[in-house]
C-alpha cells in the first residue's frame, strides 16, 4: 500500500515508495525495484483521483523479532504443510481448512487502525474480501459451520469496534463467498461459501476417464508442470502429479444455506442491523425458523429462468402457457424448492 498510497511527509504532501523495512536493514528484499523520480511523480497524481481503500483480508500471523513463524523457522504464506504455528502455541490462535487461514478477529481490528495511522488516507475502507475455509464433504456436514458463525461474529464485532471506539471510517463489508468456489489449487477441498455447493467424488477409473476426455485442465492421475518456489529468489519448474481424488460440482447443482448464511442473513439484512446470539446458530439442533425446505435449493432441470417460481405439481408458470398453444414436456423439481427467489 506503500507506493500506492504513500506516508505523510510531514508537509502536507506523501513519499510513494516502498517502506523502509523492505529497502533496508535485516529483512531487505534485494529484488524490490527502485522507483524513479517520474514514477513517484505519477503515483503522487494518481493519489489524488482515488476515493476509498479496498481491503481483502483473511487470518493473522505471530511473527518473532527474527521473521519465524513457527519452531521450525520461517514457514510460506501458502503451505497447507506446517507445523504448528507460534500463532496457535502463544495465542491460541485456531486454524481454518486453509493452513494459511489464522483466524484472528483482533487483527484485522489492528489492521484497520494501522491504514488509518500510518497512512492518514482520508478516505473511506471497503472491506472487500473477508470470511474462511472448511473441509465439508456433504449438505449435512457443509450445513454446521459453527467456526465460520463465529468468525463473521468475532470479526464483525472488532470492524465495529474499529468504526464506533478507534474512528475508523469503514462504509462497507463484504463476506466472501456467496458460494462454495472453485479455490485455486485446492479445487473444492476448502469451501469458503455461505451456500454450500453439493458436490460429487471421482472415484472409478471410468470415472476419472470420462472427466480427462473434456477437462480443459491437467489430467487427473498424469503429471503437469508446476512453479516451485525454493524462497522469495529462487523458483524451479518441477512436476507434480495430478491426484485422482477429486472433488467436482454434483450435476444436481444443489445449494444448501449454510449456518452462517442464516446468522448473517438475520443480522444484518432487512432493517435489522444488530448482530444476532451467535449460540443459537452453532447449536447442533434443527433451527425451527429454518426447516429444510427453506435452506435448500435445486435448480429446475431445462428452466431459461432460474428463479421462476414453481408450482407445486413442479412446473413454471412459463411452461404452463407453453402448453397451452404446444406440447411440451413437463419440467419436474427433484428436491426441495427454497422459498424466495434464489
Amino acid at each position: 500500500m506503500h507506493p500506492v498510497y504513500g506516508i505523510p511527509d510531514g508537509s502536507g504532501g506523501f513519499i510513494h515508495d516502498y517502506p523502509e523495512s523492505m529497502r533496508t536493514g535485516p529483512f531487505k528484499l534485494s529484488y524490490l525495484p527502485a522507483f524513479t523520480e517520474s514514477e513517484k511523480a505519477l503515483l503522487k497524481t494518481s493519489r489524488a483521483a482515488l476515493t476509498a481503500i479496498g481491503l481483502n483480508h483473511y487470518g493473522t500471523n505471530l511473527v518473532d523479532a527474527e521473521g519465524n513463524t513457527s519452531n521450525a523457522g520461517k514457514t510460506k504464506m501458502f503451505d497447507n504443510k506446517i507445523p504448528l504455528s507460534y500463532s496457535f502455541e502463544n495465542k491460541g490462535i485456531p486454524t481454518a481448512e486453509s493452513g494459511w487461514l489464522n483466524m484472528a478477529p483482533w487483527g484485522l481490528r489492528k489492521l484497520l487502525n494501522y491504514i488509518k495511522d500510518t497512512f492518514q488516507p482520508n478516505l473511506p475502507i471497503y472491506i472487500t474480501e473477508n470470511g474462511c475455509s472448511d473441509g465439508a464433504n456433504r449438505g449435512s456436514q457443509g450445513h454446521y459451520d459453527p467456526a465460520r458463525v463465529m468468525f463473521y461474529h468475532d470479526y464483525l464485532t472488532e470492524v465495529h469496534k474499529a468504526m464506533t471506539e478507534d474512528g475508523v471510517d469503514v462504509r462497507g463489508y463484504y463476506a466472501w463467498s456467496i458460494f462454495d468456489n472453485y479455490e485455486w489449487e485446492m479445487g473444492y477441498r476448502e469451501m469458503f461459501g455461505i451456500m454450500y455447493s453439493d458436490i460429487e467424488y471421482l472415484r472409478s477409473q471410468e470415472e476419472i476417464d470420462r472427466h480427462n476426455k473434456t477437462t480443459r485442465g491437467p489430467k487427473l492421475g498424469e503429471e503437469h508442470p508446476l512453479l516451485h518456489f525454493e524462497g522469495d529468489e529462487k523458483l524451479e519448474i518441477k512436476r507434480q502429479l495430478v491426484s485422482p481424488m477429486i472433488k467436482l460440482p454434483a450435476p444436481s447443482k444443489q445449494k444448501i444455506a449454510k449456518r452462517s448464511f442464516l446468522f448473517l442473513k438475520d443480522s444484518l439484512m432487512g432493517d435489522n442491523r444488530k448482530l444476532a446470539n451467535p449460540l443459537a446458530y452453532v447449536s447442533l439442533t434443527q433451527l425451527e425458523d429454518y426447516p429444510f425446505d427453506m435452506i435448500n435449493h435445486v435448480p429446475v432441470v431445462g428452466s431459461a429462468t432460474p428463479c421462476e417460481p414453481v408450482a407445486d405439481d413442479g412446473t413454471t408458470e412459463k411452461l404452463k402457457k407453453e402448453k397451452k398453444g404446444k406440447k411440451s414436456k413437463k419440467v419436474k423439481v427433484t428436491s426441495g424448492k427454497m422459498k424466495g427467489c434464489c
